[in-house]
């Protein structure tokens, strides 16, 4: 009964926010889990087919997103936290939200995108049929402390586990492997992983791998790009497979790797609907989402942690871009820390004369000392968005993109400005 009392509450919660314009994607979340604490494993168990925990510094909602799309491609109802609100509370308020109002969840599988340090209580309320973890790189200092903290907290979680599929070449998640029985890897050939490089390879002149003792289960074998989409050659234990995304980005690639690892992992190999779901599969949102504002093409793509930020400029820093918006803030879901501007490549930039470059958010004027200590000139530093978003439009010349690269509180707010001006639903 307290149950049914709970997610009343909840959803009436989630109804009068949105009647307000809010997201309503953690709150609701909140005051369920302060009312009934374990209400979390109590709902998921009316989920048959199991949970399938996706965690790592980067990548997640990607992944999720992937793993979403391919699973609904073969028939099954998907549950998920599509919003990336991935905190337990975030996680619950979507569990409410796809709910009856008795609480029933009418789904045959959950694939769950979770915050690192938030795993291990996640895992232990839904014991997930598997937990794929795609990297650990030195992200938000003051939440997790340093990369083998992380690992750890990671490795509680697989106690509460039937299976890890994990990064081969993410060498500091091997020690993961020996906390499960059923494990799968995946990974890339080795001419790609120097694309790809780790936390402690991020300044290396040249970056070597150590050969695994063993390749792993579904890797990355090359990939081709052609003007708007690329090819990727995938090999599992079964063969390989020629695919086709509209992803961007070597991160993103490595991304469709892990997802059908995972697919691997829970079926034994891949099929034609995982390869056309691939194929079918948009960026995220604000995770390389274009837009187009007035007229002005707008590329958006997330920043949190330095091998994000140095992966983003590599991968959207192209000849069609005239200007960058840095939006830093400093927010609990971007970590208060943002000394790790200072670990970031910026070199890049510097070859490109005629662009525009501007900063904004709580931080923009730590963004924009950054920029100086490179010689780079800065535009305008206007901490508040919606005035830099404004600025920065205008200022482009005719027929060339603004690329944005905003921390996770910034990227919502920039993107319901930019689909305000569209007059659209966000």
């Amino acid at each position: 009964m307290w149950k049914l009392i709970t997610v009343v509450i909840a959803k009436l919660l989630i109804v009068i926010l949105r009647l307000f314009k809010r997201h309503a994607t953690a709150l609701p979340g909140l005051v369920a889990e302060r009312l009934h604490p374990h209400l979390l494993s109590k709902m998921i168990k009316d989920v048959e087919g199991g949970v399938i925990i996706v965690t790592g510094t980067n990548g997640k909602t990607t992944t999720a997103k992937l793993l979403r799309k391919i699973l609904t491609q073969q028939g099954q109802r998907v549950l998920a936290n599509a919003s990336g609100s991935n905190f337990t509370r975030g996680i619950l308020a979507s569990l409410i939200d796809h709910a009856s109002w008795s609480g029933r969840l009418n789904y045959d599988i959950a694939v769950l995108e979770v915050d690192e340090a938030y795993t291990p209580l996640i895992a232990a309320e839904t014991n997930p049929r598997t937990i794929t973890v795609l990297n650990v790189m030195r992200d938000q200092l003051d939440r997790y402390g340093e990369i083998d903290n992380t690992v750890a907290m990671i490795g509680k979680a697989l106690a509460y586990s039937e299976g890890l599929v994990f990064n081969l070449d993410d060498h500091p998640l091997g020690v993961l492997n020996s906390f499960v029985k059923k494990t799968t890897t995946f990974g890339v050939a080795p001419g790609i992983h120097q694309l790809l490089p780790s936390d402690d390879e991020l300044h290396a002149e040249q970056i070597e791998q150590t050969p695994a003792k063993r390749p792993a289960d579904v890797r990355l074998l090359a990939f081709k790009r052609q003007p708007k989409q690329t090819q990727l050659t995938i090999e599992t234990q079964g063969g390989k497979y020629e695919l086709i995304t509209m992803l961007e980005g070597v991160h993103n690639y490595l991304n469709i790797t892990a997802a059908l690892a995972t697919l691997v992992h829970l079926q034994g190999d891949l099929d034609e609907s995982a390869i056309a779901a691939v194929a079918a599969t948009k960026p995220a949102f604000g995770r390389g989402e274009r837009m187009e504002v007035g007229g002005t093409p707008v590329h958006l793509a997330l920043i949190k942690n330095p091998a994000g930020f140095n992966q983003n400029i590599r991968s959207f820093m192209t000849q069609r871009v005239g200007g960058v918006l840095f939006i830093i803030n400093d927010r609990y879901a971007d970590g208060r820390d943002v000394s790790w501007l200072w670990d970031v490549d910026l070199s890049s930039l510097a070859k490109q004369t005629e662009l525009k470059l501007f900063c904004s958010g709580v931080r923009a004027y730590d963004m924009a000392l950054r920029l100086q200590h490179e010689e780079l000139e800065v535009e305008v530093v206007e901490p508040r968005i919606g005035r830099a978003l404004k600025g920065a439009l205008q200022s482009m010349p005719k027929d060339k993109e603004l690329l944005i690269l905003p921390t996770y509180t910034a990227m919502l707010e920039t993107r319901r400005l930019i689909l305000k001006k569209q007059k659209t639903r966000p």
